[in-house]
């Protein structure tokens, strides 16, 4: 009997959903390809939308033509390097197939070479995407998303990845509101440059900027540091001194690492929140007018349980929050950080190997970005700024960039190439059972996923000693995973690893 084409997901159905998060009132989604990587920057960040894509899309270097960001016009790809014969992308049922031409070089799928028609699912598409690579040198984005590009900077800020576009978002809300913000995320994430950003957002943006790493106060002299102190407090106080505080009177004061306020100091920040008053070393209370903005990397709810931070000021802090994405989660912007970050090192060596290549020969090459973007960069944004400088530095006189092997095993955990294990002819144990996991165990959806035919996933799940079949299951087995599961079918088949329809099919053939 033939494979049943799988069921169209209704959640993520470009016709009932209505912005790249999904939420109705806005522009349809549509299929689109974004541009990430291009001999000629002006084309980074440029995007082409592509309607459901049920009508094939051809993508070549003359079609379609891709808006470019901030209302820059229209252009296609036009690169030398990209063959003028289409690949083709359509949707079918739930699925996208994009599917080889006559190129010369063949154009890479996720890190793939592509022959013949790679199967795509449509939640994958809706998910991260699928990264397509032509020339060697041009990296495209298929996925979902609507209206305009966005700028690939805003306020300092760069990337335009959907956790990026809602920090944007969260930002220009908050700039408006009064009260303090607390950022949060990892150490590398890029917390200072969100705060500045929304002290540029906001209606304080022509007053000071203040910056105080809290981690590096002395603690005998934190409280004149912070708050001021007046001639003759103590023993050097020859004159009145401002404190940071008043320094950012009428502007913002930034405190990066507030979870290293010495807890002496605590009280008093908490006083300021509460009041707006601050109470200088030997001088009289007074009132200051800023935007406080705090932030850490560090857990704040678990000091507070060990005594190491005020429960108080911990809720005062929380009024407002924002949280700054990690780089894993927004991996699609690496190539747009990796190409700003090499841009300006090249620029202070009196170099521009990205453009003075030109297109022929570009010098940043497409398999290198892909490769970092396998990464898990613990270090985030500026562990990539590091790695672009040791690009830069071993490569600046070279023909083409290349990344020390020694700097590759710091950028974390790689993770392999979609489809890299195919490439050699095998499909591992551990890449089918994540691909079953991710679609419930279904097997038409995870050879779709996985990009290959169903019969050979099915041979490589006979092939492995762990991975199992609904028709591989004994009455006893299934008996006893339903009595654990309280007679519930799809929680014994989640517990017995197979589809709830496979598992149902074999209790009738069971006769149970």
């Amino acid at each position: 009997m033939a494979e049943r084409a799988p069921k169209e997901p209704t959640t993520l159905d470009i016709s009932t959903l209505d912005s790249e998060t999904g939420e109705a009132g806005s522009p349809p989604l549509e299929l689109a390809l974004t541009v990430l990587l291009h001999p000629d920057p002006s084309l980074l960040g440029a995007r082409a939308l592509c309607g459901d894509g049920r009508v094939p899309i051809a993508l070549a270097r003359g079609t379609p033509r891709f808006e470019l960001p901030e209302g820059g016009g229209q252009r296609p790809l036009d690169s030398a390097r990209v063959s003028r014969s289409p690949l083709w992308i359509q949707r079918e049922a739930g699925l996208v197939l994009i599917r080889a031409g006559r190129q010369r070089r063949p154009p890479l799928v996720d890190g793939s070479p592509l022959s013949g028609t790679r199967r795509i699912s449509w939640e994958r598409i809706a998910g991260d995407g699928v990264l397509i690579a032509l020339g060697g040198c041009v990296l495209i984005r298929l996925h979902l998303a609507a209206g305009p590009p966005p700028p690939i900077a805003w306020r300092g800020l760069i990337g335009i990845s959907a956790p990026m576009i809602a920090l944007r978002e969260r930002i220009t809300r908050l700039a408006r509101v009064p009260a303090p913000v607390l950022i949060r995320g990892e150490s590398g994430s890029g917390k200072e440059l969100i705060a500045r950003a929304l002290h540029d957002a906001g209606e304080r943006s022509g007053g000071p900027w203040i910056a105080v790493n809290m981690s590096a106060i002395p603690l005998a002299t934190a409280a004149a540091e912070l708050f001021g102190h007046g001639r003759g407090a103590f023993t050097g106080a020859v004159s009145d001194r401002l404190g940071w505080f008043e320094r950012a009177e009428g502007g913002t004061l930034f405190l990066d690492e507030i979870g290293e306020t010495p807890a002496e100091l605590q009280p008093q920040l908490l006083r300021v929140l509460d009041s707006g008053s601050i109470q200088p070393v030997g001088r009289q209370l007074r009132r200051v007018d800023l935007r406080l903005v705090a932030a850490t990397d560090a857990e704040l709810e678990a000091m507070v349980r060990a005594g190491r931070f005020r429960k108080a000021l911990l809720y005062r802090l929380q009024s407002a929050e924002i949280g700054a994405p990690p780089l894993r989660d927004r991996m699609m912007d690496l190539p747009l950080l990796l190409h700003h970050f090499l841009s300006e090192q090249l620029r202070e060596l009196g170099s521009d190997r990205l453009a003075e290549a030109g297109d022929e020969c570009p010098w940043l090459g497409a398999e290198l970005v892909m490769r970092l973007m396998r990464c898990s960069f613990p270090g985030n944004v500026r562990q990539l700024r590091s790695a672009a400088l040791a690009i830069t530095s071993a490569s600046c006189d070279r023909r083409a960039a290349a990344l020390p092997a020694d700097i590759l095993e710091r950028l974390g955990t790689t993770r392999p190439a979609p489809s890299s294990e195919r490439r050699r002819g095998a499909l591992t144990e551990a890449l089918v059972r994540e691909a079953l996991r991710r679609n419930r165990w279904v097997l038409s959806r995870a050879a779709a996923d996985l990009g290959v035919a169903k019969n050979t996933l099915v041979a490589a799940i006979d092939r492995s000693e762990h991975l199992r079949l609904p028709r591989d299951l004994s009455a006893e087995e299934i008996a006893a995973a339903l009595e654990r599961a309280g007679g519930s079918v799809p929680a014994a088949a989640a517990a017995l690893e197979v589809s709830e329809h496979g598992l149902r099919l074999q209790l009738r053939a069971l006769g149970l």
